[in-house]
């Protein structure tokens, strides 16, 4: 069975699922060869339940020819998401946006993750089920301005 690294969670509630670690410990298989981030998706109380099949890395595309138009280096996109927000401001201009980002969670999940905040609390789902949404704080807040509530 593969699962998603994020359908951990059903996978354990499901109950229909012998864990991973089960089969690594009757075999005695080393798992120390495997990144350490990556098989923390698919661990839960130490125990991992399923083998890390791959991992997916986010990656920004940006149009050279519109940063020229902006009066910004194409040479030297930004490094920092602060920096991202300062460049969509003067990159978006009438029905141009300047930037966009697919609505898959992890991404947002990331962007909070390297500001060292989490996106539920339960920290981050790990510890229980989540009851609340940090998205709304102040490191969620350049995902939600401008939003209606």
């Amino acid at each position: 069975m593969q699962v998603f690294e994020v359908g951990t969670r059903y996978m354990i509630d499901s109950g229909f699922a012998e864990p991973m670690q089960t089969f690594i410990d009757d075999d005695g298989f080393d798992v120390s060869t495997l990144e350490e981030n990556i098989l923390s998706y698919y661990q839960y109380e130490d125990e991992l339940y399923s083998m890390p099949f791959n991992t997916s890395n986010a990656l920004m595309f940006y149009n050279k020819d519109l940063f020229e138009e902006a009066g910004l280096d194409p040479e030297d996109p930004p490094q920092t998401f602060s920096e991202v927000q300062q460049y969509a401001e003067q990159l978006t201009d009438g029905d141009t946006y300047g930037f966009s980002l697919l609505i898959y969670g992890w991404f947002i999940e990331q962007l909070l993750a390297n500001q060292g905040a989490e996106l539920v609390n339960e920290e981050n789902g790990r510890a229980g089920d989540p009851s609340e949404t940090f998205i709304n704080g102040e490191e969620g807040s350049p995902f939600t301005r401008g939003l209606k509530k």
